[in-house]
């Protein structure tokens, strides 16, 4: 007959070796549940970039909780819960703007509005595991609370307090409010995750991914929501052909870039993603409507196609030398919509521009961080 004391025992140490491993490259890597994943795969991109900020800051094992004394145990068996300190997160905009490689004029815009749309995130049960009709994690919101924090400036100083906490209600979502006591942008955010999805987050044993910071900062708000879901696959699956094969239907395509396709011909025509994926990650992704699920002249279902590369190509896509060519300024008047339609093509030059650069380890030069503000302003994104 077993000892019961054996089992939290045992449970103790593997939890302090997961802890130990973790700890050695926090700053490389970081750890996602795979229900996680599947279920919260349906956030839409700007919710699920935010999110994962808060779940690279997250100390998945603290060793408060490990310590004391039956907690493993009761959590387990459902007795016990995780308190709440242990599920806050505080995330720096700082931090967020330079990971995320967001503009600087309006990077804290930016992470405040995305710390909003993460906070209002209403989930559906939508799973993206094959193998399940619905999500098993059934929230409806997966922040239970945001705090924003925000630097006054001087002149509203009437103590030695330099920093004014806020909550969701005071920010300032668009130009028209015109509350004196609104807020517009912050620098730092307070994030309390809901007490059954931190369950879910903490104390990884099995069935979790290791993320690499380095690939997904490099990535877009929905390139990096794929990218995770192939990492997830690619870890929890054995090859076959030589790589690996996913099928989604029309909810789960919609979910995953919070898109309104009515059809899966009409979604793969438009999704660009994958292409953006095998240029910046070590997977090489296809995709296609399933031939057999044509019912008619629909398709019901896509394919997504990915293997991964070898080392010597990910190595030699990484020396890659890139460039930019802008488009010549045409005669047209300042303020004019042909003006505003030159800035735009522009723009979208300098952030892909932006974005191989940084795929190879440099960031954008000066003079061309200067043109994507000018051409910014131009279109009254500033």
């Amino acid at each position: 007959m077993t000892d019961k004391n054996v089992l939290p025992a045992l449970l103790i140490g593997k939890m302090i070796e997961y802890k130990f491993h973790f700890e050695n490259e926090r700053e490389t890597h970081y750890r996602l549940s795979n229900h996680v994943i599947s279920n919260l795969m349906q956030m839409n991109p700007t919710s699920w970039r935010m999110f994962e900020m808060i779940t690279s800051e997250l100390d998945v094992y603290p060793t408060e909780l490990i310590e004391r004394d039956g907690f493993l145990d009761e959590l387990a068996s459902g007795k016990a819960s995780i308190p709440e300190h242990f599920r806050t997160v505080r995330v720096s905009a700082h931090e967020y703007i330079t990971r995320w490689n967001l503009a600087p004029n309006n990077g804290y815009r930016t992470f405040t509005l995305d710390a909003l749309t993460l906070f209002e995130e209403s989930l559906a049960n939508i799973s993206f595991d094959p193998k399940k009709q619905e999500a098993d994690v059934r929230l409806s919101r997966p922040i239970s609370d945001v705090i924003f924090h925000t630097k006054l400036q001087s002149n509203e100083l009437n103590s030695s307090d330099l920093v004014r906490d806020v909550h969701e209600r005071l920010i300032k979502r668009n130009p028209d409010d015109k509350r004196n006591d609104a807020v517009w942008q912050c620098h730092a955010a307070t994030f309390v995750l809901h007490e059954r999805l931190a369950e879910q987050m903490l104390f990884l044993r099995e069935f979790f991914t290791r993320l690499e910071r380095g690939i997904t900062s490099s990535l877009s708000k929905a390139g990096l929501k794929l990218y995770t879901m192939l990492c997830m696959v690619a870890n929890s699956r054995a090859q076959v052909n030589g790589g690996w094969h996913i099928q989604w239907d029309l909810e789960q395509c919609n979910a995953l870039l919070d898109t309104r396709y009515g059809s899966i011909a009409d979604f793969s025509r438009h999704f660009k993603i994958p292409s953006e994926v095998s240029l910046l990650t070590e997977f090489d992704v296809t995709h296609s409507p399933d031939l057999r699920s044509r019912v008619g002249r629909k398709y019901t279902h896509l394919n997504i196609f990915f293997t991964k590369k070898s080392k010597m190509e990910v190595v030699k896509l990484k020396n890659v030398e890139v460039t930019r060519k802008l488009v010549p300024r045409p005669r047209v008047l300042p303020g004019s919509a042909a003006e505003g339609e030159w800035a735009r093509k522009n723009i979208a030059i300098l952030i892909k521009y932006e974005r191989e650069l940084k795929e190879i380890g440099r960031i954008l030069p000066k003079a061309d961080r200067e043109r994507l503000a000018r051409y910014k302003k131009i279109i009254g994104e500033v």
